[in-house]
């Protein structure tokens, strides 16, 4: 494990990290889902992909 000045144990550390990954991956998810949003609903960004034959 790497050197910390806190002293955490590492449990507290797995936690310490989960707190800063969720808010760190909300605005990727948010992008990702709002292309495939795009995608699906706009002839102009998805086009032929979500037409049914």
């Amino acid at each position: 494990m790497l050197y910390q000045p806190a002293g955490l144990d590492d449990n507290e550390l797995v936690h310490q990290l989960a707190t800063l990954y969720g808010p760190g991956i909300q605005p990727q998810r948010n992008l990702i889902a709002n292309t495939l949003l795009l995608m699906r609903t706009d002839d102009r960004f998805g086009g032929v992909v979500s037409r049914r034959p």
